[in-house]
């Protein structure tokens, strides 16, 4: 009988101080609020319930801790900018005709920062005017040096 008690004595606190929130709660966020409220009202109906029939809700076994699955986001973030500026350079190699068949990108990443050390541009077909066009076009348009080199057969020219 006491357990009742309790019980009722819960949820009409509850809900008191709910209708008491609702009220003061401003008109832009009535909805977000009556959610909070319906979720408040839940809980407390079924704690009691969980108590009296001993159903144990034990979360700690699907808490996963966020340290184990931590981001290395420096690799995520040169993964994204060697892809993005390969996109970048073989669009720009195309709109003249050139299509590079690998790009190579080394570059450092620093706390504010993102350094371009190297852009290799490789040609698999020996083409002596493609490789000059290629590499006056990126360096023109990258403002860095780039170096073209063809790997293949038995040239091999930079």
């Amino acid at each position: 009988m006491n357990d009742v008690k309790q019980f009722t004595f819960t949820v009409f606190c509850c809900a008191i101080s709910c209708c008491i929130t609702e009220l003061i709660t401003p008109i832009t966020a009535k909805k977000q609020m009556r959610c909070i409220i319906g979720m408040i009202i839940l809980i407390c109906i079924f704690r009691p319930i969980k108590l009296f029939y001993g159903i144990d809700l034990n979360f700690e076994d699907y808490y996963i801790e966020q340290s184990n699955y931590s981001i290395n986001t420096d690799a995520l973030i040169e993964q994204q900018f060697k892809m993005r500026l390969s996109e970048i350079i073989q669009n720009k190699l195309s709109l003249s005709g050139i299509f590079a068949d690998e790009i190579r990108i080394e570059i450092n990443i620093s706390d504010q920062e993102v350094n371009i050390k190297n852009i290799t541009v490789i040609f698999h077909e020996y083409d002596e005017q493609k490789l000059k066009d290629a590499k006056y076009i990126l360096s023109d348009y990258i403002n860095m040096d780039v170096n073209v080199m063809y790997i293949g057969g038995e040239n091999q020219v930079e």
